[in-house]
């Protein structure tokens, strides 16, 4: 048997970000990079609670070469491998956010194609 102890209410941080990341650089083929998100959610202190796949990112390098990406090395002309990672996981933000915006567009544009094809049938 338990003591009930009462309720605790506990704020959760939820976030979406990119835990790995792949660059294929096939020979002759074109190059492709593919971002791995994941949700997770932590306590205020910092302490995760859960982690679970958010689904994938991806873009080929012809399709971004032009793209770029602000960024201020700590040490002039050197990037540290934090720092290169930093500017990666950047880069897979930016994609995703593009991605979520661009199926928000599409869901919005067969939801109006849906109505108007319902109205058509009523009218």
């Amino acid at each position: 048997m338990a003591i009930d102890q009462g309720t605790e209410t506990l704020a959760i941080k939820t976030q979406e970000r990119t835990w790995r990341l792949t660059i294929e650089t096939p020979k002759g083929g074109q190059y492709v990079a593919t971002a791995y998100r994941e949700v997770v959610r932590t306590t205020p202190d910092g302490t995760v609670i859960s982690k679970e796949p958010s689904g994938m990112t991806s873009r080929v390098l012809s399709d971004v070469q032009a793209e770029v990406q602000p960024f201020t090395p700590a040490a002039a002309g050197w990037i540290s491998g934090a720092e290169l990672a930093g500017l990666l996981a950047a880069r897979a933000d930016a994609w995703r956010q593009a991605d979520l915006e661009a199926e928000a567009a599409r869901l919005a544009e067969e939801r109006a194609r849906m109505a108007a094809a319902a109205d058509q049938q009523a009218g």
